[in-house]
């Protein structure tokens, strides 16, 4: 079936967000990995962009907006630098030296299926974010589902598909080398020759495919962190879904979880905390997972591009949250990185990582942790419920801790250094001194020895003896007082 021939409905949209860290530079020096972030930046504004937004700012507190908009209204306090990718005019090159057109592939004359399911997709947008101060990325696509049959839901066809539960080369292929087919996006291009011989073709994509295919000049850099993706889904529909909150929980637990279809027996209640479904009103069902998120919204039913409208009000408190997390986790995984044998107070370098994970951790909790986003009740509740699966307090305490505790045991360190350093500088004073004394002694001892054997010495010999006994006297007077 060709675009034209199909009636294009876009009531869901999920966010594909795959978090990345950056490679060291090959240049070992304290400056070397942000010398090689500001380089992948500006690879990426190379890139072809467009002004698409990505936050609704009347949805959020001010300060918010500016945190993450792609043009904040003050640029140095931005911790989420955002580049919205305008994959119409993104291209590759092959090696034949010849131009590929991401639209051409994905979007102008190709029908994209999730693998061979019925469910039609739209690569809709490709978002780049970067946090420089934690030295983390996200890499984002937005994929929307075209409703080709009304009676259906993309939410229960996605429950049972297995294509977001893992994106890494080694995960979605058999034996490293054919894409198994329900982790890739099947693009059917319709076409014919001068003569009317059908030359259709049919090919399969991965994700981390199109990543290393079109964004090659960053995909080097970079390393993902997570062997699947963090998910977002957003639905403006509740047409044909499930009407009680248990079987809907069991619904999103099985788009989220994604769990093996071996295990069909599968089912959550909802009073089980793992999924579990929020309604802040009567339009508006949540839920949360460690996994990701699915929202439900058809208060903007009404509205042209009510997707995006839905992406702009949820996603930047969903990314808000998932960077608090990564942030952490990430801290977390520097402090175990610290060897046993390099907690010493001698070890400079180790000493200096800590200062620096320190520093970093206080300017994060500064500046990147927050509870409050919005006044609006239901961006407010989904933010709160994601920070608690998150467990961003959690997190946040325990590095605080453990960053702590290891300065406290090397401060200790030091300090018992310190103080056997001084016992021991006492210790070579003494001896030094003791050493002079002797010195000193030896010389009275001789100038003694020849002024007796000198030969005035018998008429002066009063001398000494009145000295001697004068000294005898002020001992005993001392010891006797004392």
């Amino acid at each position: 079936m060709s675009k034209s021939d199909t009636k294009e409905t876009i009531n869901s949209s999920s966010l594909v967000i795959l978090p990345f860290e950056f490679i060291p530079s090959t240049v070992q020096n304290d400056s070397g990995l942000n010398s090689n972030i500001k380089n992948c930046i500006d690879k990426i504004k190379m890139l072809p962009q467009t002004n698409t937004a990505i936050i609704d700012p009347s949805k959020y507190n001010n300060y918010i907006s500016n945190y993450i908009s792609e043009q904040p209204i003050e640029s140095d306090v931005s911790f989420l630098n955002s580049f919205t990718i305008d994959i119409g005019k993104l291209k590759r090159v092959n090696s034949d030296t010849t131009e590929v057109k991401f639209a051409t592939e994905f979007q102008n004359i190709s029908v994209l299926h999730i693998g061979d399911s019925s469910l039609q997709i739209k690569i809709d947008r490709i978002n780049i974010v970067i946090n420089e101060i934690a030295q983390l990325g996200y890499f984002i696509f937005k994929i929307d589902y075209i409703d080709t049959e009304t009676e259906t839901n993309a939410l229960n066809i996605l429950a049972e598909l297995d294509f977001y539960r893992f994106y890494q080369t080694d995960k979605i292929t058999k034996n490293n080398k054919d894409l198994d087919k329900r982790f890739a996006i099947k693009s059917f291009k319709k076409n014919s020759d001068k003569e009317g011989n059908d030359t259709s073709k049919t090919d399969y994509y991965s994700l981390i495919e199109i990543i290393e295919t079109y964004f090659d000049c960053i995909s080097n850099s970079v390393q993902f962190i997570h062997s699947k993706p963090i998910m977002l889904h957003l639905v403006s529909n509740r047409m044909n879904l499930d009407s009680s909150d248990s079987d809907l929980a069991n619904t999103c637990y099985k788009v989220l979880r994604i769990p093996s279809k071996n295990s069909s027996g599968v089912h959550v209640e909802q009073d089980n905390e793992t999924v579990k479904m929020h309604s802040p009103d009567s339009h508006i069902s949540f839920c949360t997972m460690s996994e990701g998120a699915i929202i439900i919204d058809t208060i903007t039913g009404e509205k042209k591009g009510k997707i995006n409208d839905l992406v702009n009000k949820y996603f930047p408190a969903f990314i808000l949250a998932l960077n608090q997390r990564e942030v952490m986790l990430k801290t977390a995984k520097d402090i175990s990185q610290i060897s046993y044998d390099n907690l010493n107070s001698e070890d400079r370098k180790t000493l200096n990582k800590l200062g620096q994970l320190r520093k970093t951790l206080n300017l994060i909790q500064l500046k990147q942790i927050f509870y409050n986003i919005s006044l609006y009740n239901e961006i407010e509740l989904f933010f709160s419920e994601l920070q608690s699966k998150f467990r961003i307090g959690t997190l946040l305490n325990d590095n605080n801790v453990s960053i702590e505790a290891i300065h406290s045991l090397l401060e200790n360190e030091r300090i018992e250094n310190e103080i056997k350093a001084k016992k021991k500088r006492d210790d070579n004073l003494a001896l030094i001194l003791g050493v002079v004394g002797l010195f000193g002694a030896a010389s009275a001892v001789i100038d003694i020895y020849y002024f007796f054997f000198n030969p005035d010495y018998f008429n002066h010999r009063w001398i000494p003896i009145s000295v001697f006994l004068f000294l005898v006297t002020c001992l005993f007077w001392f010891y006797k007082k004392k």
